[in-house]
């Protein structure tokens, strides 16, 4: 008769990380949120193609900044985006299992997203004009990004 191991409940730390992952990934993610949604929104019939376009370039950008991270640990936080430094300040498998919080929001997003496009209310306006303010938005969070880290004073010394 095989034994049963005793379940063993996240410790505090497990679930910090993970408290903490959700956090980077929702902080860094809106403006994703917004393009899912308009993916969606023009998906039409099968969104299975949208999400798994999401999931494989959100999993290629993980293991990037992944990569990244590990190379970069001697750096300054000021020079790296979000996710290199989150993955530089933690051990490897605190990396596993960040990016698999990571993986589990990406799929809540998608989910999100459907939703709100098939809202009785929402989705509507969504289906007919929600492309519409995407370059904006996308637009807007990317200067905001290069302001907020004095992006073009480390370039151009500006």
């Amino acid at each position: 008769m095989a034994r049963r191991l005793p379940f063993r409940a996240p410790t505090a730390r497990m679930l910090s990380l993970v408290t903490l992952a959700i956090g980077a990934f929702a902080a860094t993610n809106i403006d994703n949120l917004f393009v899912v949604l308009a993916f969606v929104a023009e998906a039409r019939g099968s969104k299975r193609r949208v999400i798994a376009c999401q999931e494989g370039g959100s999993l290629a950008l993980i293991a990037v900044a992944n990569s990244f991270g590990e190379m970069l640990r001697s750096l300054p936080h000021g020079y790296v985006g979000v996710y290199v430094p989150l993955y530089a300040g933690h051990s490897r498998i605190d990396c596993v299992s960040i990016s698999l919080v990571f993986n589990a929001m990406i799929g809540i997003w998608c989910a999100g997203a459907i939703w709100l496009v098939k809202h009785a209310l929402l989705g509507a306006p969504i289906r007919r004009d929600g492309t519409a303010p995407l370059p904006l938005i996308l637009l807007v969070t990317g200067a905001s990004v290069i302001a907020q880290n004095d992006t073009l004073r480390v370039l151009f010394g500006i």
